[in-house]
């Protein structure tokens, strides 16, 4: 049986609150669906998504600070990857609450 948020440790609510807000924005969460299928590039991420590529860079930054996603250079390349394996969890109850609400 899972504990209720009241029954969490301060640390772990905060932690939790963190990696919600991280990417709890919309450019962000189609850069992780982006991200889903495996590692991509910038330009990748950039295509899938429509969105510019400073924005891209700027969210994966965050993305990668708050340790949601890693990455790799290969010469000019820079490759992302999602590495909390909880964002993956977050896309799917993101995508089933979508699917409830338009219904």
């Amino acid at each position: 049986m899972s504990k209720s948020i009241r029954d969490l440790r301060p640390k772990a609510l905060r932690n939790a609150a963190a990696l919600i807000k991280c990417i709890g924005h919309p450019l962000r969460l189609r850069i992780l669906e982006a991200l889903e299928d495996g590692e991509q590039t910038v330009s990748a991420v950039q295509e899938r998504t429509g969105a510019e590529q400073p924005a891209v860079s700027r969210h994966l930054s965050l993305l990668r600070a708050h340790g949601v996603v890693d990455f790799r250079r290969d010469g000019a390349n820079v490759y992302y990857w999602i590495s909390e394996p909880r964002a993956r969890m977050i896309l799917e109850t993101v995508r089933q609450e979508a699917e409830e609400l338009e219904a």
